[in-house]
């Protein structure tokens, strides 16, 4: 390496290839030209295996109501050697898709989480259920599964009337049924009465919930990450309950900690999170930097500020 008055201040790289796994290696340097008695501090270096391959999905559990979608994000830990393909697949339950089935990591993309959107269509059936959705992985570092994720179904029930128990009513009285559970889409109804003779009459009537937005406290948690410097971190941001309307969070990275901004990660002055209606989870990424130093772990903040005032929908 040569430094000159005009490059001096240009830190130079240099990479160094690891060849046997487990030797120990000591760089010395030698500085010619730069005054008397300036030496170079040795480095030592040792070659360990490769870092093993691994995929991170957040969150590993999601609850949708049936006709509704939620969210999760697929990453990968390292940088593949070449192509990586992630594919989703879960049990018997051809209500609950995914979108898209399968995603695909390079070199270049890696480093960046894909969504996949879950959606619970209408079934055939009348109770909550749950779903596994498992990661067939191909062309990562000898890894093949990736974590699954446990889906909740909660059912939207059609209420069906049962019958008015059989008596006696004069003309003009009132008669009280009993409706089952009412559902947020609107349903239809037919009553029909019958008199001694068998002649029938029928009442046919549609039932509709309003449900009305109101205020609530709706708890904001971040989950600390950490990674390889050169790596982006992924925080995780969880919500205590789902909102009717999308959730803008407010977000920085930065001071407190050990880390330098803008030298060991990339400062975040202004980002910003959306979770869609009926989502509770998203993820914060920071990419780090590799400053090619060797250094001990540090740390940097990240701050999420939500909204004062936040609605659900009851």
């Amino acid at each position: 390496m040569v430094f000159t008055a005009g490059n001096w201040q240009t830190a130079q790289v240099v990479t160094v290839t690891g060849v046997s796994t487990g030797a120990t290696v000591t760089l010395n340097h030698s500085v010619a030209g730069y005054g008397t008695g300036v030496t170079a501090d040795p480095v030592e270096v040792t070659v360990v295996g490769a870092t093993a391959g691994f995929v991170r999905i957040v969150p590993q559990a999601l609850t949708v109501l049936e006709g509704a979608s939620g969210t999760y994000t697929v990453g990968l830990g390292t940088e593949p050697g070449g192509p990586v393909t992630v594919t989703a697949s879960s049990d018997a339950d051809s209500a609950i898709t995914r979108a898209p089935g399968a995603l695909t990591f390079d070199a270049t993309s890696w480093g960046t989480v894909q969504t996949v959107t879950v959606t619970a269509g209408p079934d055939a059936g009348t109770s909550e259920g749950a779903v596994t959705i498992t990661h067939a992985v191909a062309g990562y570092s000898g890894v093949t599964v990736g974590p699954f994720v446990n889906v909740s179904e909660e059912e939207d029930e059609t209420p069906t009337l049962g019958a008015v128990a059989a008596q006696t009513y004069r003309a003009g009285q009132a008669v009280n049924v009993r409706l089952p559970e009412a559902t947020a889409a609107a349903r239809a109804y037919t009553l029909t009465a019958t008199d001694g003779d068998g002649d029938t009459a029928t009442l046919a009537f549609t039932l509709e919930v309003v449900r009305t937005p109101v205020r609530v406290t709706v708890t904001v948690t971040v989950t600390g990450a950490s990674a390889v410097e050169g790596r982006p971190v992924e925080f995780a941001v969880t919500l205590s309950r789902a909102v009717a309307a999308p959730l803008t969070l407010d977000w920085t990275a930065g001071q407190p900690g050990s880390a330098t901004p803008d030298e060991d990660y990339q400062a975040v002055a202004a980002g910003q999170l959306t979770l869609a209606a009926g989502a509770r989870a998203g993820t914060l990424t920071v990419p780090t930097l590799d400053d090619r130093r060797v250094e001990p772990t540090e740390t940097f903040t990240v701050t999420v500020t939500q909204p004062a005032e936040t609605w659900i929908e009851l």
